[in-house]
């Protein structure tokens, strides 16, 4: 299945908070400038990953941190954003 998500030009900024099917998930680049897709929804209590920065996906319910660049915890006992799709630029 394809689905668009925004123009490729509006996803210059990463990482974004995207909605797709109704579900929040998280768009950010890897050090070599590839698209990585994370679920945001938290594994622990499945709240919402929406605190993002370069430095560390949060989520504000209990204050789990993840790494961007892989999406494993780093404050918490081992969990993992899911990830989802390969995400290519497609011109």
């Amino acid at each position: 299945m394809i689905i668009e998500i925004e123009e490729i030009s509006s996803l210059t900024k990463t990482p974004k908070l995207i909605e797709i099917l109704k579900k929040q998930y998280i768009l950010n680049k890897n050090k070599n400038g590839e698209f990585i897709l994370f679920s945001a929804q938290c594994p622990h209590l499945h709240g919402t990953v929406d605190e993002i920065s370069n430095d560390q996906f949060r989520c504000p319910n209990h204050g789990w941190t993840y790494n961007p660049e892989n999406g494993e915890s780093i404050n918490s006992i081992p969990a993992k954003l899911q990830s989802f799709l390969n995400i290519h630029n497609l011109f």
